[in-house]
């Protein structure tokens, strides 16, 4: 349970760093690439497809597509956060640490020119709770919280800084800063599945179903949320609903073999 519960928690340092989508990953990949066979070296094109990949979760064709717009576009720092992130969630931690060092001091000097751009205190505090700094995602953050009025991306901080404190296990401030974030936006579904998560860890089961299905409603094309309440609902004993939810997910996902794992157990205990 601990290894799929920290992807998805770790998956939340990104909230509301990357643009909007307005287009499914699947059509976005389609349209780049057509303008990848027309122009091979369109960085900005690779970079598209790659965010497109990351959404698919198809993590290995991101790292591609983030590498080759990297050799086309060195300059562009945020290709390397993006790739780091993505070598993160394919388990490959010691890839992606360079990229995140990379990125600390251009993220710096992005808040020293605009220190009214939420989105670079929030890919800082990220790169530093994937280095394991948490500490320093916390001040971060605190210091965008101070000078932020806007409460859609207030919630957005407040989401990063409840990761940061789950990731250091001060799961009651964790708990805070999502309710908190919730408060603010209550159609954001990341604080939902953050919080949720933190119930779940704590084997507070039904707290847990509670945001993950919040988090469904608002996001329903997520596999993560189904994965996370497969895993609730089998800490339950409750299998009907768990294999119900673990087949959504890979419904979404069809390669996600954590999910297939998890039903396989599910079959052995049901026996």
């Amino acid at each position: 349970m601990k290894k799929i519960l920290l992807v998805a928690l770790l998956l939340l340092v990104a909230a509301g760093a990357y643009a909007a989508k307005t287009e499914t990953p699947d059509e976005i990949i389609a349209a780049q690439t057509k303008i990848i066979q027309a122009n091979p070296n369109d960085a900005e094109a690779y970079k598209k497809r790659g965010d497109a990949y990351f959404d698919r979760r198809d993590f290995a064709s991101a790292i591609l597509d983030y590498t080759e717009a990297i050799r086309l576009n060195p300059t562009d720092m945020e290709l390397y956060g993006r790739r780091g992130n993505s070598y993160h969630n394919k388990n490959d931690r010691n890839s992606g640490k360079g990229d995140f060092e990379k990125v600390v001091p251009y993220y710096k000097e992005e808040i020293k020119r605009n220190p009214n751009e939420v989105k670079n205190y929030i890919r800082l505090g990220g790169a530093y709770i994937y280095l394991g700094k948490y500490d320093k995602a916390i001040s971060i953050i605190n210091e965008a919280i101070k000078k932020t009025p806007d409460n859609t991306e207030l919630a957005k901080l407040y989401n990063a800084r409840g990761v940061a404190y789950d990731c250091k296990k001060d799961f009651d401030q964790a708990i805070e800063d999502y309710t908190k974030a919730i408060e603010l936006d209550s159609k954001f579904d990341f604080p939902y599945l953050g919080r949720g998560i933190v119930y779940a860890v704590n084997k507070d089961y039904d707290k847990a179903i509670a945001d993950f299905e919040q988090s469904a409603r608002l996001s329903p094309h997520d596999p993560r949320v189904y994965a996370l309440l497969g895993v609730a609902y089998f800490e339950k004993e409750d299998y009907a609903n768990a294999r119900k939810n673990l087949r959504e997910c890979l419904r979404i996902e069809p390669n996600n073999e954590w999910a297939k794992d998890l039903l396989n157990r599910i079959d052995e205990a049901d026996k």
